[in-house]
């Protein structure tokens, strides 16, 4: 399979979005980009690990497009 050169931020992910700091938003962003870049997880804070699983599974859904 080819591998694709990002990944898809859905709007969808807003509301919850809004939960969080800017700092955590940062964290949220980077660990999204190292997944989708080599699937590797990230260590992240209580709050952002609640929303990781929704996030995860859109991006190992998105891949498999």
């Amino acid at each position: 399979m080819k591998k694709k050169p990002g990944v898809m931020v859905y709007f969808e992910l807003r509301g919850m979005l809004k939960l969080l700091s800017d700092a955590e938003k940062g964290q949220l962003f980077e660990a999204i980009l190292e997944y989708g870049n080599c699937r590797k997880q990230s260590t992240l804070t209580p709050k952002t690990q609640i929303l990781w699983p929704l996030i995860q599974q859109r991006l190992d859904y998105d891949e498999m497009q």
